[in-house]
């Protein structure tokens, strides 16, 4: 066998977890310190992302790996492990002693990684092995505001269970994990953060907006009609900038939001914001969302209306030069 081996036929090895061509290789310290040149992944790194547990062991046990061995990212084995719901090698590390809370550059833990995706298995062994839920990260967000996020239920249960506080928590901006999962349309989600957490549906982040808002500007109708159920949702409430959710719903383009809202719930079309006087058609136009604009008018919205600053909808047009919404308000004028 060579002295020395690339990371490439290394990798290769990994891969196909041949561990007999590591046993063989005369030099096996050399496998230790080999590196991914822009990554910085080391074979460790490897073996968890792929699933190689049979090479994974004989890096560890006869080897001495260190299995805290971060890559250019700050990325742990246990991370990748995690983050690519390798179970094996999850358990492997933890069995061998891994650090079960540690940062990605003070972003992630494994935990966190695990909770974005679909094995609550990954996310069991991580919570048996000490992983904390109610880790922050610089953004403030923890494990189960990731989770809602993905909506997985089980995943969510899983970590009320492990540790009952955990949902009551907001990020830097005051966002909580149920304005998470409205603005994703995680219905079911939904349902299980209103049945067994204390969240106020109409709770508000740091702008102002409630997750109603939220649901309405992801488009998402049916989970706007759950938090309505719960009798405690203020329809026309507006956030910080005055805006109400078919501002919102207007600027991101989603016309079954605003049907909804309009035909459904008597929200007018023609309504100002009581801070910038903004209707849903200048928020249209900002964004240029040029068939909402078209939309908008066909329901009645007047292109004459003006905000504080004395602009109708094709002055905004104009000034952050959305040709096609300017193009579209004349040629609707003219009709």
């Amino acid at each position: 066998m060579p002295f020395s081996m690339d990371f490439q036929t290394a990798q290769h090895c990994v891969n196909n977890n041949n561990v007999a061509f590591f046993k063989a290789f005369s030099n096996p310290e050399h496998l230790l310190h080999l590196r991914h040149k822009k990554s910085g992944d080391t074979l460790l790194h490897l073996c968890c992302r792929c699933g190689s547990e049979t090479v994974l062991i004989y890096f560890l046990e006869d080897l001495k790996a260190n299995l805290e061995v971060s890559n250019n990212d700050g990325k742990r084995p246990l991370h990748d492990a995690a983050q690519y719901s390798q179970e094996g090698c999850l358990s492997i590390l933890l069995n061998h002693g891994a650090e079960p809370n540690v940062f990605k550059r003070s972003d992630w833990t494994p935990l966190m990684l695990a909770c974005t995706k679909q094995s609550l298995n990954a996310v069991d062994l991580l919570l048996r092995a000490g992983a904390d839920p109610g880790i922050k990260n610089k953004d403030g967000w923890n494990s189960f505001h990731l989770a809602s996020r993905v909506g997985n239920t089980d995943i969510l249960s899983r970590l009320i269970a492990a540790h009952p506080e955990v949902w009551d928590t907001r990020s830097k901006n005051l966002r909580t994990p149920l304005h998470t999962a409205a603005l994703h349309g995680r219905c079911e989600a939904i349902s299980l953060l209103l049945s067994e957490c204390g969240y106020e549906p109409d709770c508000v982040d740091s702008c102002g907006v409630t997750p109603f808002m939220d649901a309405l500007r992801g488009g998402h109708v049916d989970i706007a009609k759950v938090l309505l159920k719960t009798g405690k949702v203020m329809v026309e409430r507006e956030d910080k900038a005055g805006r109400q959710a078919i501002h919102q719903a207007a600027q991101s383009g989603q016309k079954c939001a605003v049907d909804f809202l309009v035909q459904e719930l008597g929200v007018l079309s023609t309504v100002s914001s009581s801070r910038s006087g903004e209707t849903p058609l200048h928020a249209a136009v900002k964004d240029g969302q040029t068939e909402m604009v078209v939309h908008l008018l066909n329901m009645g919205a007047d292109p004459d209306a003006v905000d504080c600053h004395r602009r109708t909808a094709l002055d905004v047009a104009r000034a952050c030069r959305k040709d096609a919404c300017a193009t579209a308000i004349l040629q609707w004028v003219v009709k």
